[in-house]
């Protein structure tokens, strides 16, 4: 969407795993990418998810983070209609020294390696069908499994199972 006046507002904020970067939900239906340095905020890169409206909320779920490599690749983004996406950010974005989300779910992508590991790009979507208005992970540090947890408009808590 095109900004005439003011810039949209912040919905929803996610540091990386990392410490690095930090992921801002627009108003506008876009999720600003922040490169984070002790002096200065740096806008990376701006990306549009699969929906028009708001971003309800932004998460980087550090699912496959270890002590080795961080998890910066990986973005959920939580739109107002209910969608879910989940973002590649991709190496040229973030570094190399993060885990490739392709290596996490196997089975979602049908997108080309090569294309996948250098640009941003949508790797998966998922159809919630109630506006999300927080997401939060749980994974296997903290508990048996992974799992992506979205409270939304009714009065109950839905956990994705993450399966890999």
């Amino acid at each position: 969407a095109n900004q005439i006046c003011n810039p949209p507002m912040v919905h929803s904020l996610s540091w990386s795993p990392s410490g690095k970067f930090l992921a801002a939900g627009l108003g506008d239906g876009s999720c600003a990418v922040l490169q984070v340095t002790d002096t200065q905020i740096t806008e990376l890169k701006r990306l549009q998810g699969t929906s028009e409206g708001g971003l309800a909320s932004v998460l980087f779920p550090g699912f496959g983070a270890n002590e080795q490599q961080s998890d910066d690749r990986l973005l959920i983004s939580a739109a107002n209609a209910g969608t879910l996406d989940f973002w590649d950010l991709g190496s040229k974005l973030v570094g190399n020294n993060s885990i490739d989300p392709a290596s996490l779910f196997p089975t979602k992508s049908n997108i080309e390696e090569e294309t996948m590991d250098f640009h941003p790009m949508i790797i998966f979507t998922i159809c919630h069908h109630s506006k999300t208005n927080w997401l939060e992970s749980c994974n296997e540090k903290y508990s048996n499994s992974s799992a992506l947890c979205v409270a939304d408009t009714t009065p109950s808590i839905t956990v994705y199972p993450a399966r890999f």
